[in-house]
């Protein structure tokens, strides 16, 4: 249970510390103000974020109810609802009614693809989208079955799509299982 005195490292972080210390320089350097998060997960990123960025406006989408319950504990606790909204929704169901400088894609690992081409045209100019787990590296050593090697082409057919779709506008950075960075 999360209460006004838990400690935000008392919980996993969903996001790996490097990631989260890496998106949180990118929204700092890039003088963010709006920021969408796919997959919130229990919240304690982006509680994170909300509590170390006060001027952040934070919209976050989840579609697990135990999970959006959880983050809303977590924002109420923290004191981030008047900068946190939550959506329970499917990612594939939400539709953005404004631009955002920055939007995190951290959900549905087998339709990166799907969620990067529907959520790039709601990056602002200037902004910036970074999707994680771009390496996989965890599924990639798991035993072999159909679902993973299903997966694992899926996600080679992804990376081939991101470099041949925006060549020079997506860095790679080694951190957590991979990130993607990308400045439309």
């Amino acid at each position: 249970m999360v209460t006004p005195t838990t400690k935000i490292h008392d919980y996993a972080v969903p996001l790996r510390d490097d990631v989260r210390d890496f998106l949180m320089d990118l929204l700092r350097r890039s003088f963010a103000h709006t920021y969408l998060e796919i997959g919130t997960g229990e919240g304690v990123s982006t509680t994170y974020i909300a509590r170390h960025i006060p001027h952040l406006k934070i919209d976050t989408v989840e579609k697990r109810a135990s999970h959006v319950e959880r983050a809303y504990q977590s924002f109420f606790a923290h004191d981030v609802l008047d900068r946190v909204h939550i959506y329970h929704d499917d990612a594939f169901e939400f539709y953005p009614t404004k631009p955002y400088d920055a939007i995190l894609i951290d959900a549905a690992k087998s339709h990166q693809q799907a969620l990067v081409e529907k959520y790039i045209p709601h990056v602002s100019q200037g902004g910036f989208m970074l999707v994680d787990n771009t390496d996989l590296s965890r599924v990639k050593t798991s035993p072999v079955t159909r679902s993973r090697d299903a997966l694992s082409s899926k996600h080679d057919q992804f990376i081939d799509w991101l470099i041949t779709t925006y060549k020079d506008a997506v860095t790679w950075h080694d951190l957590g299982d991979g990130i993607a960075l990308i400045r439309p």
